[in-house]
């Protein structure tokens, strides 16, 4: 009797807190809706939390709404893992925005690659999705001008290749050029400095040549000149021994000749001098008395 009275009050016990239970569901569901709406957001967050941790609540659409209280708390990356539990969602409108808000925060994340396998996904479980379908061609059209965009930027750093590489072969040819320019300079100053040398060391033999010819012909007067007063010393000998001769022949002496010479000497010195004044005084005598 006890025992059957036991299972009795039990029973009602389990019934009276499901009932209390389910109130307190519809009621969390009530509020979690009432805030979503009005854009409340963390309340809303805070009631679908308790709905799915404390009451074990499963339902696709209050994860769903709970994943979008998230996303638009600016919270990604609980969003991101909200949206990720609902990709499995048997309500395929539900998958397909599970997936469509999961390529919307890869977008956000600007991973377009990622952002538009999410797109294709989400219309792959909902054809008539418009907003995955907007979102998706959006995405490939952002795609499309970043590839372009990086295209433009490939070719211009190969461009800039080119131009560096251009710039340095040119460098290097000037270089090479002003080398040659250098040793062409070098060899024509070498050239020009032996040529110089050699000019120098012609002009230098034809001065010593001409050195050497003017000492000949010194050499040669000198002889000349030396052959011409022996010549003269003996012409003088023969005639003092000439004038010896005669002087024996006229018995007189050398001394006494000498005498008469220089008598002689002098009669021509003032013979010479009286002439002189004569020629002075007939010049003078030409002029007018005055």
């Amino acid at each position: 009797m006890r025992i059957l009275l036991f299972t009795i009050l039990s029973f009602f016990s389990i019934t009276l807190i499901s009932a209390n239970n389910i109130a307190t569901i519809n009621k969390l569901k009530k509020e979690a809706t009432e805030a979503f709406k009005n854009e409340n957001y963390e309340v809303a967050i805070e009631k679908f939390t308790i709905l799915k941790d404390s009451f074990n609540v499963k339902e696709e659409s209050l994860l769903l709404n709970l994943a979008h209280s998230y996303w638009q708390s600016g919270d990604t990356t609980q969003a991101q893992g909200a949206y990720s539990n609902l990709l499995d969602a048997k309500d395929k409108k539900i998958r397909s925005i599970a997936y469509q808000q999961t390529g919307s925060i890869s977008f956000h994340k600007k991973n377009l690659e990622s952002a538009i396998a999410m797109y294709k996904q989400s219309l792959l479980a909902d054809p008539y999705n418009e907003q995955a379908r907007y979102d998706f061609e959006l995405a490939m059209k952002k795609k499309k001008e970043e590839d372009e965009k990086k295209k433009q930027q490939q070719k211009q750093d190969q461009n800039k290749d080119q131009q560096n590489k251009d710039q340095q072969k040119q460098d290097q040819q000037d270089k090479d050029q002003k080398g040659d320019k250098n040793k062409n300079k070098s060899g024509e100053e070498k050239e020009d400095k032996s040529k110089k040398e050699e000019q120098e060391k012609a002009e230098n033999q034809k001065a010593d040549q001409k050195k050497e010819q003017e000492n000949d012909g010194k050499a040669e007067k000198d002889d000349e000149d030396q052959e011409q007063n022996d010549e003269t010393d003996k012409e003088k000998l023969e005639k003092m021994k000439k004038l010896r001769e005669k002087l024996k022949e006229m018995n007189m002496s050398e001394e006494k000749a000498q005498m008469i010479l220089q008598a002689l000497q002098n009669n021509e010195v003032q013979y010479l001098k009286q002439m002189q004044r004569k020629s002075t005084k007939d010049k003078d005598d030409d002029k007018p008395d005055w």
